[in-house]
């Protein structure tokens, strides 16, 4: 949780963000989508 803190913090502490942290976190946003719609289309499934 620290470390989301702190990408909020540089979001918002410089208008500049690198681009390499915006595509990690929809990386990130993607990944945990993903193994979410997995996991609820096996519960139906079962």
């Amino acid at each position: 949780m620290s470390k989301l803190n702190s990408i909020k913090k540089e979001i918002l502490g410089h208008e500049k963000v690198e681009f390499a942290d915006i595509l990690q976190i929809l990386l990130l946003v993607g990944v945990v989508a993903l193994l979410l719609f997995i996991t609820l289309k096996l519960k139906l499934v079962i």
